[in-house]
């Protein structure tokens, strides 16, 4: 599925900042993935899968520049890690690097940081794939109840297609497991940002559960085709490149 959704049979290029052993990436063209962990033993384990390449580096620190908007698709399933840079150090690196980022300060979810930081690396008309904890809820005012403040964020920078709130029996076949998650789709990052972030009223369909695999199956296909906002941007680009 996710392979279908970023067009891993066009694409050069496929990042993933905590690959862990590698389960997001199972299924891709290993010469086109660049998979990140810091676990030794995790690390390891990617190397019997010969992803073109295999690094160690902080995904609670920025990149080198070189390699920002570098990839085609970014794929981004962070684990709870505890921090291991100083309040300042990340304060001074949202400042630099994550425009609009304050709330990211006070963030208790640290997974939103590492996201935020994994999307730099993302090129412009790229794809994204990330996995959140918990599910879409809407409050009494119809907005969104948890993670508002990256979701707002993510809605101004980013062409979100799509959140996906997975059912426990998608992840686990025990019965008793807790797991909530949900799947947001990017398809590229604004050129003129702007909050668009849904509410009840207009996108009501987010807050559903998808129960099956089927059913996810259906959302990934129709979420292939091109936003219309891309398309017009594209025509646009192309009309200009004529007229030059």
């Amino acid at each position: 599925m996710i392979g279908k959704y970023i067009q891993s049979n066009k694409v050069t290029s496929i990042y993933d900042p905590t690959a862990g052993s590698g389960h997001l990436l199972v299924g891709l063209k290993t010469k086109k993935v660049h998979a990140n962990e810091v676990s030794e033993l995790k690390r390891t384990s990617l190397g019997f899968l010969r992803f073109k390449n295999i690094t160690s580096c902080n995904p609670l620190e920025p990149t080198p520049k070189e390699i920002h908007k570098s990839f085609d698709a970014v794929l981004c399933n962070p684990p709870s890690i505890e921090s291991n840079i100083t309040a300042n150090q990340k304060d001074d690196i949202i400042d630099k690097y994550i425009e609009n980022g304050h709330f990211l300060t006070h963030y208790l979810r640290q997974k939103a940081y590492i996201i935020a930081l994994a999307l730099l690396n993302l090129k412009d008309e790229g794809k994204a794939i990330i996995v959140l904890d918990g599910h879409i809820i809407f409050d009494e005012e119809g907005r969104i109840k948890y993670y508002r403040g990256f979701l707002n964020w993510l809605y101004k920078y980013y062409c979100v297609r799509d959140i996906i709130n997975l059912d426990n029996f998608i992840l686990s076949k025990d019965i008793n497991s807790k797991q909530k998650k949900m799947i947001v789709l990017i398809e590229g990052r604004k050129q003129n940002p702007s909050y668009n972030t849904p509410t009840k009223e207009n996108q009501p369909h987010l807050a559903n559960v998808v129960g099956s695999l089927d059913k996810h199956w259906e959302h990934f296909k129709a979420n292939q085709i091109p936003l219309i906002e891309i398309i017009i941007e594209q025509l646009k680009i192309a009309v200009g490149q004529q007229e030059e």
